[in-house]
């Protein structure tokens, strides 16, 4: 995970590169950690292979060309 000007928040190096994102992010303590959490001062962007969660913004599919 990494801060909008690229600075690394967290990494956790325990599984191989051939293991699915959502998969490791299941499994992960910063998950665990955002599931407790009861105010957000920030989200988490994630890609379309991510579940969208209250803490982790996905990608909005066929959204309009114009819209915000």
């Amino acid at each position: 995970v990494c801060s909008y000007n690229l600075h690394i928040l967290h990494i956790d190096p325990t599984m191989p590169g051939a293991v699915d994102d959502q998969f490791i992010f299941r499994h992960e303590t910063l998950r665990q950690a955002l599931e407790q959490c009861t105010m957000m001062e920030s989200e988490i962007l994630g890609d379309s292979g991510y579940v969208l969660e209250p803490y982790l913004m996905t990608p909005i599919h066929n959204a309009p060309l114009d819209s915000p």
